[in-house]
């Protein structure tokens, strides 16, 4: 009896696969792609997140290299300014040296010897 029961039902659904073979089919498609979008999405989340830490660790060597590029300017720009300041001071000297000078001193410095 069980065996003949067992025939008949799967007769029954055989019949009804095959009269909605369409829904069988797109239900088994969704499954399917459903499944590989999960593994795709997957792969993508970890390529996005593997992109973000790069992009972290770049802004950082870029933000550092900014702030060591600022130091070394700031440090050039005063040792620019200190230079400028001794410079200034010698020539002041050398023009109260002068301005204090005759004539005939200067040319004496210079090798000149008056006829």
């Amino acid at each position: 009896m069980t065996l003949i029961k067992l025939a008949v039902d799967a007769k029954k659904i055989w019949a009804w696969c095959r009269a909605h073979w369409k829904w069988l089919a797109l239900g088994t498609a969704g499954i399917v792609l459903y499944c590989m979008g999960r593994r795709s999405a997957k792969n993508l989340l970890i390529a996005a997140e593997a992109a973000r830490d790069q992009y972290l660790k770049d802004k950082e060597a870029i933000e550092s290299n900014a702030a060591k590029k600022s130091k070394r300017n700031e440090k050039a720009v005063k040792a620019y300014h200190e230079t400028t300041e001794l410079l200034k001071e010698e020539r002041d000297e050398e023009v109260e040296e002068i301005g204090d000078m005759t004539t005939e001193d200067v040319l004496d410095d210079l090798g000149i010897e008056k006829i």
